[in-house]
């Protein structure tokens, strides 16, 4: 048995829009296998195929589907004013565009924007009530007890369409923590949508890290969820069929 103090979880309302979050509670107990996974070890493609199928697909606490959802067209971030401008933190959301554009195969791209009205996706860092009051009013309850957020919104294919996310600096006081829910806000608000315990090192690990690097097998989700045979809207047992033959043709 281990026992922390952070925890991730996931809570959705009313369909299409989904919150994400990251949130500092009480001290909880689980009892699942935690699997061994550093980020030299290439996985298995079973291992591959198993936690994409946990990650990708459905929702931690929700009631929807369990189905893919991923971007269609280029995202396109702008990163809200703020006063000062956080110059690490931008510094570092573009290491993690270029990286996330690499994995992605740039279909679609994330490119940055500096005009709201041509972004769809907004990069917030500051407190959470500037966060809603700006942004997301909808998330006011959410995010007073929350230190990260991302919010998107699909279409009815299961196409994401827009989204905004943000770090709490306020409350956030170490810069190598802030990265790390950078990190990993931004890339599951890219359609990987779950934690797991499965992988400690993972950026989609259940209890609270703070590491700022993809594993192995988290570069590997990312490629499957963005290569063109992976289709939003798919169930299951589509998507198994489908990563076996990527994975068997070496991608």
């Amino acid at each position: 048995m281990k026992k922390h103090l952070f925890l991730q979880r996931i809570s959705i309302f009313s369909f299409p829009i989904f919150f994400f979050l990251i949130f500092f509670g009480f001290n909880i107990f689980f009892s699942k296998k935690v699997f061994s996974q550093n980020n030299n070890k290439p996985p298995t493609a079973q291992e591959i195929e198993d936690y994409f199928v946990e990650i990708a697909l459905g929702s931690e606490f929700g009631k929807g589907k369990k189905i893919v959802r991923k971007w269609r067209r280029n995202i396109k971030y702008m990163v809200a004013n703020t006063d000062p401008v956080n110059t690490e933190l931008t510094t570092e959301l573009s290491r993690i565009t270029k990286e996330l554009n690499n994995l992605m195969g740039g279909k679609p791209q994330i490119t940055q924007v500096y005009d709201r009205a041509e972004a769809n996706f907004v990069v917030f860092f500051g407190k959470a009530s500037d966060y809603v009051n700006d942004y997301e009013p909808k998330a006011e309850k959410l995010a007073k007890g929350n230190w990260g957020l991302f919010y998107v919104s699909p279409d009815k294919e299961g196409f994401l369409t827009r989204g905004t996310m943000y770090v709490d600096t306020e409350r956030i006081k170490l810069m190598k923590e802030q990265k790390h829910i950078l990190r990993e806000e931004f890339t599951q608000a890219l359609g990987l949508m779950n934690d797991s315990f499965k992988y400690p090192n993972s950026i989609f690990q259940q209890k609270w890290t703070d590491v700022n690097e993809f594993t192995h097998i988290d570069r590997e989700l990312i490629k499957i969820l963005y290569h063109p045979r992976i289709k939003a809207g798919m169930s299951e047992i589509r998507v198994r069929s489908i990563i076996k033959e990527i994975l068997a043709e070496g991608r």
